[in-house]
């Protein structure tokens, strides 16, 4: 008996492609995001951003200076102050970017595979059999992947995983546009001039 794999891994293949660019999206909106923190003209912050060699360390980044940019606590924390609504509003957006980032990762750096299961269902008179299955595509880890040491064994990643992780780009990027588009402009503020040290000659 054969199974559709083609189609199978055509439809897989088609779902990966929606995820990567969905991150597309929400990679330019961070830039936006660390462009409006860094108060600066768009060569420059595009320089800053992109010398950073990954969107881990670009998202750590916008991270510090987006806080920079947000109301400090009224009283410290060990007095019992707590975070400005919107230093709790850009920390959840943070870690559920930082969270999404090892998914992605997934999808961009992990193999596909096509597997299935087969069995038999014998006929009473015992001449025949009828061999039924089912068959799916996943991405999983390398045999080289899960030969280092401390390398924590992960579950594949399926269709439904990967419809679940483009819903959840989508609803990360609205997040980021809300707060691109209202909360970070309230609290962004222009720095004085710099000047030079004159006690430096």
């Amino acid at each position: 008996m054969s199974f559709p794999n083609d189609d199978l891994k055509n439809e897989f293949h088609m779902w990966m492609g929606y995820c990567i660019a969905n991150w597309a999206k929400v990679e330019a909106l961070l830039f936006q995001v660390f462009w409006a923190a860094l108060r600066s003209p768009l060569p420059i912050a595009a320089v800053v951003y992109h010398r950073s060699p990954s969107v881990t360390s670009r998202l750590a980044l916008t991270d510090e200076l987006v806080k920079k940019n947000l109301p400090e606590p009224a009283r410290l924390k060990s007095q019992g102050g707590h975070d400005h609504d919107s230093v709790i509003e850009w920390t959840a957006i943070y870690r559920e970017i930082n969270d999404l980032l090892a998914v992605r990762t997934r999808i961009a750096h992990q193999p596909v595979s096509v597997r299935d299961e087969r069995y038999a269902i014998e006929e009473d008179s015992g001449g025949f059999s009828e061999l039924l299955g089912t068959a799916w595509a996943e991405l999983h880890m390398s045999d080289a992947e899960s030969l280092r040491k401390n390398t924590a064994v992960k579950e594949p990643l399926r269709l439904g995983d990967l419809k679940v992780h483009r819903a959840a780009t989508e609803l990360i990027r609205l997040r980021l546009f809300s707060f691109l588009q209202k909360t970070l402009p309230e609290h962004a503020r222009e720095f004085p001039l710099q000047h030079l040290r004159t006690d430096l000659r």
